[in-house]
């Protein structure tokens, strides 16, 4: 947790109730849910990237996180949603003789592990979560986590008094005022998952430990955990962004 106690305000593409039930898993502010689908979808729009992409950066985010295991929801079509058990299976066959009781797959289609393993192969490999994919909308697509969360590893949705990022601003002469809107850089992606990794890593990215003598430092560590994102394809593009994001003081060495 960052300490901020403001609500989140979600995009406008958010609503209350979806598909597959409440995204609440309580009646409170706090208690307001964003599925995983919504997610991935949210971050193609906004950040301009291809459907692998955004999952990738959903995938990094939460393996990265020490709490994601616990902070996994499955919404309910009749109340709200119940925190995701280590035991749920996200193994499933569309067909199944009869007779044979149902199989639950192994530990790795369970839990955190298996929603990370599914969303791989059910969202990645499709234009759009859930596009052509019955499986993947039966398994992946109740699957969710709290506004708060999705704000911190993804930056979706805003605090309730900042200024909607993206935002159209208006550029006034005498005659007219003429929208302008300045679109999202793929920089822009780059540098939110540095700035992501560093917090599911625990770090404050304005205080990020001075390397010690002879041994790797964080920013090594930053590297490797983000090393199979596809954002940062290329020798020298995590160099940048880490340059970028430490020009602009949004990543700084505690001395």
């Amino acid at each position: 947790m960052d300490g901020d106690t403001r609500p989140i305000v979600p995009p406008d593409s958010w609503a209350a109730q979806s598909p597959h039930g409440l995204q609440c898993c309580d009646g409170t502010a706090d208690g307001r849910l964003v599925r995983l689908a919504e997610v991935v979808a949210w971050l193609m729009q906004a950040r301009e990237l291809p459907c692998l992409n955004a999952v990738e950066w959903v995938y990094t985010a939460l393996a990265q996180s020490p709490t994601a295991g616990d902070a996994l929801y499955l919404l309910s079509e009749n109340g709200y949603a119940n925190v995701m058990k280590a035991s749920h299976s996200f193994f499933y066959l569309p067909i199944m003789v009869v007779g044979e009781d149902y199989p639950v797959g192994t530990a790795e289609d369970k839990g955190l592990v298996g929603a990370l393993k599914y969303m791989r192969s059910f969202w990645g490999e499709s234009s759009a979560p859930g596009a052509g994919n019955w499986c993947g909308q039966h398994v992946l697509d109740p699957l969710a986590v709290r506004l708060s969360l999705a704000h911190r590893l993804w930056g979706y949705g805003r605090r309730g008094d900042e200024v909607v990022p993206g935002a159209v601003t208006a550029v006034t002469t005498p005659a007219t005022a003429v929208p302008v809107a300045k679109p999202v850089q793929r920089s822009a992606a780059q540098d939110a998952a540095v700035l992501a990794a560093l917090k599911a890593m625990g770090i404050d990215p304005l205080a990020v430990p001075k390397n010690e003598a002879g041994k790797a430092g964080t920013k090594a560590e930053v590297r490797a955990a983000i090393a199979s994102n596809a954002l940062f394809t290329g020798t020298t593009v995590f160099d940048k962004a880490w340059e970028r994001l430490s020009t602009r003081g949004e990543i700084v060495i505690s001395a």
